[in-house]
């Protein structure tokens, strides 16, 4: 009886582990997308941010451009939204 409520401990840890693992690397994606968009609005502009955000997957849901240049732009990606700005 030990051993199977040893196993099924194991496994719920193992699965736990798994599932944290799974939910930081979809925020690390996340923001990584919003970071290189907001990189390629600076450099190719709207249209060239719109085509690398279709491309890795990722929706622009806002962008902003203040007075001195800076791009503030949030993507929506796998459930989640992370912002990014560039100057």
């Amino acid at each position: 009886m030990l051993a199977v409520v040893w196993c099924a401990a194991c496994a719920l840890g193992a699965m736990l582990v798994v599932r944290a693992t799974h939910v930081v690397l979809t925020v690390a994606h996340t923001q990584a997308s919003a970071d290189a968009v907001a990189l390629a609005h600076l450099g190719h502009g709207r249209v060239g941010a719109d085509a690398l955000a279709a491309r890795i997957g990722v929706l622009i849901t806002r962008v902003s451009i203040t007075d001195d240049g800076t791009i503030t732009i949030t993507v929506r990606g796998d459930a989640l939204e992370a912002t990014a700005s560039a100057r």
